[in-house]
């Protein structure tokens, strides 16, 4: 056997190998098993929900060659592959970049959505958080992450149905950031962030600003009912990137 033969077959067999791994991680092993995964969701504006935001650019950060397009509906498809980080973004004219949690699916996940502010109510929010920070910008930093603390009924529900839901955030609630970093602020009953507030309010929002680069994983917990449990969250924090691990995803009740 030649040596470029050998080394063909040693290179097939660690790329065989990897796949293995990667099944593997996904809790198979047969070769069988879909390389590949759908994340799916719908865009829509932030405090309008019911305004979807359509012909938006879905990217994922870590594979420049992943896109996908909202249709008329702001409904998206993502085919990434299974087992492997996907931190999924948006860009469309008029609203801002938001990025969302990274996500490491092994089977199709269908309501990875986008809660998406226009550039004006990007820039008020903005500017109440660089007030709240003591003129500190929130991204000076690192980034910017949010989440909603969400009451378990809205757990795997359609769009249409959280859309119709109604208030969906879990009050009484401490979030928390490992390892720990940024200054956090939890929102009001008003969706402002507020200060004042020392746990989550009917909203449920929950805001980290300037939180050096790295990975990270947040959570929930409510200490008058340690028995509710909540999902965890990954995200990748870069310098100037705003993730949004929003609702039926994010800090979800279990």
């Amino acid at each position: 056997m030649s040596k470029q033969t050998r080394h063909s077959l040693g290179l097939a067999g660690l790329t065989g190998a990897a796949l293995a791994l990667t099944l593997s991680a996904c809790g198979g092993s047969d070769s069988a098993d879909p390389p590949t995964v759908r994340i799916s969701g719908t865009a829509y504006k932030f405090n309008k929900p019911f305004t979807r935001i359509a012909n938006a650019t879905i990217r994922v950060a870590e594979n420049a060659q992943i896109t996908a397009q909202t249709d008329a509906n702001g409904v998206y498809t993502l085919t990434v592959p299974a087992g492997k980080a996907a931190t999924p973004y948006i860009e469309a004219n008029g609203y801002a970049t938001i990025h969302l949690q990274t996500f490491t699916p092994c089977s199709d996940l269908i309501n990875a959505n986008f809660q998406t502010p226009d550039l004006a109510t990007f820039g008020g929010l903005y500017g109440l958080l660089t007030q709240i920070g003591g003129g500190v910008v929130p991204d000076a930093s690192g980034c910017v992450i949010v989440s909603t603390v969400s009451v378990p009924a809205v757990r795997n529900l359609s769009i249409e149905q959280f859309l119709s839901f109604g208030a969906h955030g879990y009050a009484g609630a401490q979030a928390s950031i490992a390892p720990a970093g940024g200054r956090r602020t939890y929102f009001n009953a008003s969706v402002l962030p507020d200060p004042r507030e020392t746990a989550t309010t009917k909203d449920g929002g929950v805001v980290w600003t300037n939180v050096p680069p790295g990975s990270y994983t947040l959570s929930a917990a409510d200490p008058n009912k340690p028995e509710q449990k909540f999902a965890s969250v990954a995200v990748d924090c870069q310098k100037g990137r705003v993730i949004n691990a929003n609702p039926t995803q994010g800090l979800v009740g279990l």
